[in-house]
C-alpha cells in the first residue's frame, strides 16, 4: 500500500459478469510493523491504526456496465462474514487539531462517486478498540463479540436522497465479549441540519466486567454491584447532542483511582473516594432518569461523540447531579476548547496579515 505502513492481501477475487456477483475472500488488511506502537510513533498526530481480516465479502447485483458508462456504483446488497477489526489510538500523541471529520451521512452526501447500496450485511464478526492514554498502565478496551449488523439505504445520488428515505443501522452485539447489546441509528439524508438518531439496550452484567473500559478512560473502578439493564436514546446533529439514559443497578461500589502522582483525579476530593448512589432505583425506589448532552469536540470522530455521550448518562446516573455536572463540563473539555479556539484565532491573524499584504 502507498506510504508503506500496510499491506494488503487477498486470498481469491471471483467476479461472474453473468450473475453480476463480486466475491473477494481472505482479505487482510495489516500494519507493515508488528509493533503497533511503532507505528504510531512514525505518524505526526493520533491517528486510527487498524489491523482488518475478513473472511468473505459477497457483493450481488453489482452493475459494472453502469459503473463503467455512467461513473455510477449501484449495488443491490453487499454480505461480510467473520469481520475481524481492530482499531488503536495512541492518545499520548497530539491531536490534529485542523482535522474535520463528518459524520457518517454527511460523508455519504459529499461522496465525489454516486453510490447506492441497498442493504449491507455483517455476520459473525469482531471489533476491538483499544486507546493508549497517558497515565494508564493498560490501554483501555472496548470489545464487540458476536457482532451483526444491518445498513439499509446507504446512498449519495440525490435522486434517492430526495426520496426522503434514512439511512439505518441496526447492530447486535457481545459487549465485552458478554453482555447483549443492541444499537439502532437512524441518519435522515435529506436534512440541512445533519441530524441523526440513536437508541440503544445493554442487558445484565456484573459492574466489574466493564474496568477494562472504565478504568483507563475515565479513572473510575467498579468494585462490585449488579447492572440489569441500561438503556438510552436520544439525537444528535453535527456539533451537539442530547438524550436521556435510564440505567438500573444495585449493590454498586466504586472508586475513582488516580492515575499517578502528577496527575491527581479531579473527583479524589469525595470522601472515601466512594460513589453515592449505590442503586438505581433507590431506598425510596424512586427510578432516577440521566440526562445525556455533550458538546462535540470537532476534531474528533463519530465514535468518540457517541461515546462521550454516552458517558454524560453513565455519570450522572451514578453520581449526584453537581458532581456529575462537573464531570461533563470538566477541565479536558475545557482544555480542549481552549485548543481549538486559540487556533481560530491563529487564523484570524493570519487571515487578517494576507488582506494587509493584498491591500499593500
Amino acid at each position: 500500500i502507498p506510504g508503506g505502513n500496510y499491506s494488503l492481501y487477498f486470498g481469491r477475487i471471483y467476479f461472474d459478469l453473468s450473475r453480476s456477483v463480486l466475491e473477494l475472500e481472505d482479505m487482510i488488511f495489516t500494519p507493515t510493523y508488528e509493533d503497533k506502537y511503532k507505528l504510531a510513533k512514525k505518524l505526526k498526530f493520533t491517528s486510527e491504526i487498524y489491523d482488518i481480516s475478513v473472511k468473505k465479502i459477497r457483493i450481488s447485483s453489482f452493475d459494472i456496465r453502469r459503473l463503467i458508462n455512467l461513473g455510477e456504483l449501484a449495488i443491490d446488497s453487499v454480505r461480510v462474514n467473520s469481520l475481524k477489526l481492530s482499531i488503536l489510538m495512541d492518545k499520548r500523541l497530539p491531536f490534529n487539531l485542523d482535522r474535520r471529520p463528518k459524520l457518517p451521512h454527511q460523508a455519504l452526501k459529499n461522496m465525489k462517486m454516486p453510490l447506492f447500496i441497498g442493504r449491507i450485511s455483517l455476520k459473525d464478526s469482531y471489533l476491538e478498540y483499544q486507546e493508549k492514554i497517558e497515565g494508564a498502565t493498560e490501554p483501555m478496551t472496548v470489545a464487540l463479540d458476536n457482532l451483526n449488523a444491518q445498513i439499509n439505504f446507504a446512498t449519495s445520488m440525490k435522486d434517492s436522497i430526495r426520496t426522503g428515505k434514512s439511512l439505518i443501522v441496526n447492530l447486535q452485539a457481545d459487549f465485552m465479549k458478554k453482555t447483549p447489546l443492541t444499537l439502532n441509528f437512524v441518519f435522515p439524508l435529506d436534512s440541512r441540519v445533519d441530524t441523526f438518531f440513536y437508541a440503544g439496550l445493554l442487558s445484565s452484567a456484573k459492574m466489574n466486567e466493564f474496568n477494562q473500559a472504565s478504568l483507563p478512560a475515565l479513572g473510575l473502578k467498579f468494585e462490585k454491584g449488579s447492572l440489569k439493564e441500561i438503556s438510552f436514546d436520544g439525537s444528535a446533529n453535527a456539533t451537539i447532542s442530547r438524550g436521556k439514559m435510564i440505567m438500573l443497578y444495585s449493590d454498586l461500589e466504586a472508586e475513582f483511582v488516580k492515575k499517578n502522582e502528577k496527575d491527581k483525579n479531579k473527583f479524589m476530593s469525595w470522601a472515601a473516594n466512594t460513589i453515592t448512589f449505590s442503586s438505581n432505583p433507590g431506598k425510596n425506589n424512586k427510578l432516577r432518569t440521566a440526562s445525556m448532552n455533550f458538546e462535540r469536540v470537532p476534531y474528533k470522530g463519530f465514535g468518540n461523540f457517541v461515546w462521550k455521550t454516552l458517558q454524560t448518562g453513565i455519570m450522572r446516573s451514578v453520581m449526584p447531579s453537581s458532581k456529575a455536572q462537573k464531570s461533563d463540563s470538566g477541565s479536558k473539555v475545557k482544555k480542549q476548547k481552549s485548543a481549538t479556539q486559540q487556533e481560530d484565532k491563529k487564523q484570524t491573524k493570519k487571515d487578517k496579515r494576507k488582506k494587509k499584504k493584498s491591500k499593500s
